[in-house]
This record gives C-alpha cells, sequence and structure tokens, in this order.
C-alpha cells in the first residue's frame, strides 16, 4: 500500500510539482515538503518547482494564520473573561518578540511545532503586516530552501547509490561462477591428472 501511494506521488510529483508541493506545505507544513522533495530526488525532478510551490504553500498559510489571530472574532475571544489572566503574557512575550524579530521569524520555523503558535502569537497583538510579510517570506524561504536541497539531494544521492550497485549482483554470481569454476578445476585436475 506504501509503495503503490509513493509511486501514484512520484507521478503526480513528475506532472504538477508546484501544485503538489503547494498543497503538501500548505497543509502538512516542512516535514511533508522534506518527503516530497526526497521522492522528488529520486525521480529527478528538478528542484526549483519543489521550492516554488512549497514557499507558496508555506507563505500562503502562515499569512491564513496570521489574518485569524487578526481578525475581530479572535480579539472578542481573547478580550473574554476568560482570558484575561493571559494578556500579560501575551504583552510580555510580545515586547520580547519585537525585539530580536528577524531572528525568532527564523529560528522558530525550524522548531518543528511551534511556527504556528508564533504566527496566532503575532497576530493577537497585531504585529504590523508589513513587517509580518517581509520577515515571515524570507523565513519561510530559509526553511523551505533547507528542506528542498536536502530531501533533494538525499533523493538523488539514493537513486545514484542504487545505480551504482545495480550490476552488484552480476558482478557476485560472476565472481562466484569463476571461483567455482576454479575449484571444480582444481579438483578434476587433482582427480584425474595428476594419478
Amino acid at each position: 500500500m506504501i509503495g503503490t501511494l509513493t509511486s501514484h506521488l512520484v507521478e503526480w510529483l513528475l506532472v504538477a510539482p508546484v501544485l503538489v508541493c503547494f498543497a503538501g506545505s500548505f497543509i502538512g507544513g516542512t516535514v511533508v515538503v522534506l518527503v516530497f522533495a526526497t521522492l522528488a530526488g529520486t525521480a529527478d525532478v528538478p528542484w526549483w518547482w519543489l521550492l516554488a510551490g512549497a514557499f507558496l504553500g508555506n507563505f500562503t498559510s502562515d499569512i491564513g494564520w496570521f489574518a485569524l489571530a487578526r481578525s475581530r472574532v479572535a480579539d472578542r475571544i481573547r478580550n473574554s473573561a476568560r482570558f484575561a489572566a493571559q494578556r500579560k503574557r501575551t504583552q510580555r512575550l510580545s515586547e520580547k518578540a519585537r525585539k530580536r524579530d528577524w531572528l525568532l521569524f527564523i529560528a522558530i520555523k525550524f522548531a518543528y511545532g511551534l511556527r504556528i503558535a508564533q504566527i496566532l502569537l503575532l497576530g493577537a497583538v497585531h504585529y504590523p503586516w508589513p513587517r509580518f510579510l517581509k520577515l515571515d517570506g524570507f523565513a519561510v524561504l530559509v526553511i523551505n530552501t533547507t528542506a528542498v536541497l536536502s530531501g533533494w539531494m538525499v533523493g538523488r544521492g539514493v537513486t545514484r547509490y542504487m545505480d551504482w550497485f545495480e550490476n552488484t549482483g552480476r558482478l557476485i554470481s560472476a565472481i562466484a561462477l569463476l571461483i567455482a569454476v576454479y575449484f571444480a578445476g582444481r579438483w578434476a585436475i587433482n582427480r584425474y591428472m595428476l594419478k
């Protein structure tokens, strides 16, 4: 079943790599992009198509989460009495985030599971849209370039390794046959000719 799913995914990557990576990164994030890039590397799909799709999907997802956290509905929920105790913590985190925000954007992208939490926090404190788009776009480019290139190179390396050892079975069989012929010949010479 996994082999069939993998073969279908490789076929989709060959047909529409940008769309497949867009959907994968939009729904699943960077881990899915890493898997797709590895499969694409084995199928010799160009990495730049994967990077384009992964960047667009991840960036679109981040914008959606940020817009959701900045919405009026989210503000009403956060301003309710139930979340009154959390306001001070949110403000402290916001002040810390603004000091080194460019480093925060990139570092959080590599901390699996914190990406959306960071985006929701920044949206909750009404982080400025232009600064968010610029820094998040840069961070998304960094993380997706890392994931796509490393996955793609692993896929290419595995393929080349397998190609290199493709004829290993034949080579081992030929060597075993030569050794068997040598010992059979030696036995025949010792048995029949040297007597």
